[in-house]
């Protein structure tokens, strides 16, 4: 991620090349750091009643809650990232993905 977004930094604005290193860390990881992102907010979009044997997570019409989520949270990261020099961005790359799966890890 970190060395994508150095090498894209080379020939485009820091904005693009931030693009680039996040879509690089989504093909590299299998987007695994985003893995769970988008169950809570689907269950919180569920206003539906539970009926016997579904939940609403698995309820494809409660889909884009968790959509949006993972947009919120990519369109975040960028933010974030973008405005960094390429050193302070791999070290919170690094970080970011590091805690990203040590915390899931307690419940598993």
């Amino acid at each position: 991620m970190g060395g994508v977004r150095a090498l894209a930094g080379l020939a485009l604005d820091p904005a693009p090349a931030t693009l680039l290193g996040l879509m690089a860390a989504v093909l590299v990881t299998g987007a695994c750091t985003r893995t769970g992102s988008p169950t809570p907010p689907t269950a919180i979009g569920a206003h539906a009643r539970r009926s016997a044997g579904s939940t609403s997570c698995a309820t494809r019409a409660w889909a884009p809650t968790g959509a949006l989520a993972l947009v919120f949270a990519v369109a975040l990261a960028f933010a974030l990232l973008a405005p960094l020099d390429d050193g302070d961005f791999l070290r919170a790359a690094l970080v970011g993905h590091v805690l990203g799966r040590w915390s899931i890890s307690p419940s598993r």
